[in-house]
C-alpha cells in the first residue's frame, strides 16, 4: 500500500477500482493528505479517479488476489496544505448588478399616405 504522506505529484502507481477486478496503473495528479486519498489519472484511458491509499500500491503484486476496500469517512487532523484550502466562499471582484434597460422610446406613425 501506498502511504499518502510520502507520495507525491508525478510518481506512478498500481490501484484497485470498485467494480472491476483488473487492476490499474496510472499517474498520481493530486494528493490529498487530509482524506487519505490520492488523485489519479490512468494511463491507457486517460480517466480521472481518486482512489482511497489501501486500494493503491506502489507495486502491482501487492494487490493481486485483494479485494477492492471500502474507503472510511474520517479526516486526519493535520494542518491544511495550500492548495487544500477552502474556496472563497463566492466572493468576487465583479458586482452582480442591475443591468440598465435601453431608453429609446418608439412612435408609431399616425399619418398614412399613400403614394
Amino acid at each position: 500500500m501506498i502511504d499518502v504522506m510520502e507520495a507525491k505529484v508525478g510518481d506512478c502507481c498500481y490501484f484497485l477500482l470498485r467494480n472491476e477486478r483488473k487492476i490499474k496503473f496510472g499517474t498520481i495528479v493530486r494528493v490529498i493528505r487530509r482524506e487519505s486519498c490520492v488523485a489519479v489519472t490512468e494511463v491507457i484511458d486517460s480517466k480521472y479517479h481518486v482512489v482511497w491509499q489501501e486500494n493503491a500500491a506502489w507495486e502491482e503484486k501487492e494487490l493481486k488476489g485483494q479485494k477492492w476496500k471500502e474507503p472510511h469517512n474520517y479526516h486526519r487532523d493535520i494542518p491544511e496544505v495550500p492548495h487544500e484550502k477552502s474556496p472563497n466562499e463566492g466572493k468576487r471582484t465583479v458586482h452582480n448588478r442591475t443591468k440598465r434597460k435601453n431608453s429609446t422610446k418608439r412612435t408609431k406613425k399616425t399619418n398614412k399616405s399613400v403614394r
